[in-house]
């Protein structure tokens, strides 16, 4: 994982949409910092603006977002990406932003020695 506050570069998701067979999706470019439309609004997102090769489809929330170094940075939350619209955005949970915020934050399950590691 890495969960540091850089748009990731060259990313890949890997999905199972409605328990379908898994599917990959990946862009070639940067994601781009994103709000979700939902409180709060503040909450970090990463947004693929459209992708390269791929889609995402309903069920296929949660899906982990890969860098180009193979760590998980992002958790898929939504988007307009479809079958139908295959140039459509998605939007991703920054893991960067789940580390320390919120009531079920990350940082205990992925660090529990407290070593405050930015990637592992």
């Amino acid at each position: 994982w890495d969960r540091r506050p850089h748009a990731p570069v060259n990313v890949v998701c890997l999905h199972h949409p409605r328990g379908d067979v898994k599917k990959v999706s990946y862009l070639e470019g940067a994601c781009r910092p994103a709000q979700w439309s939902e409180p709060p609004a503040h909450r970090w997102h990463w947004e693929v603006p459209s992708w390269t090769a791929g889609i995402t489809e309903m069920g296929s929330s949660g899906a982990g977002l890969f860098n180009a170094a193979g760590l998980l940075v992002g958790q898929l939350h939504g988007g307009q990406s479809s079958c139908a619209n295959p140039g459509g955005w998605d939007r991703f949970g920054a893991l960067a932003y789940s580390w320390d915020r919120g009531q079920q934050h990350l940082a205990p399950f992925l660090d529990p020695d407290n070593r405050n590691l930015e990637t592992l």
